[in-house]
């Protein structure tokens, strides 16, 4: 196996996936953090958009934008395309 495709989290044409988001560090609109699933763990960096209800996400090979609906809820939007795989998600993370 190559190592660019460990870092997939989907599986097949179509998967459902639970991962989890865990903020390390924030300084103002700017995030560092690590989303994780049962497949792979991704470092990256996210910002809150001007607006204060969008916001920007880049990790180790893709990026995400997405939309702040309330103090727990983030509709999100992920992409990412390397020589292996090719994944769009939509999904809608929620605080616990």
């Amino acid at each position: 196996m190559e190592a660019s495709r460990c870092k997939t989290h989907h599986h097949g044409d179509f998967s459902d996936l639970e991962a989890t988001v865990e903020i390390t560090r924030q300084q103002g609109r700017l995030m560092h953090g690590v989303f994780r699933s049962k497949f792979a763990s991704e470092k990256f960096v996210a910002t809150i958009g001007y607006d204060n209800k969008s916001f920007f996400l880049v990790d180790e090979d893709g990026f995400a934008e997405g939309r702040i609906i309330d103090g727990r809820n983030l509709q999100v939007v992920y992409r990412h395309s390397t020589d292996l795989d090719s994944v769009i998600d939509l999904s809608t993370w929620t605080r616990r």
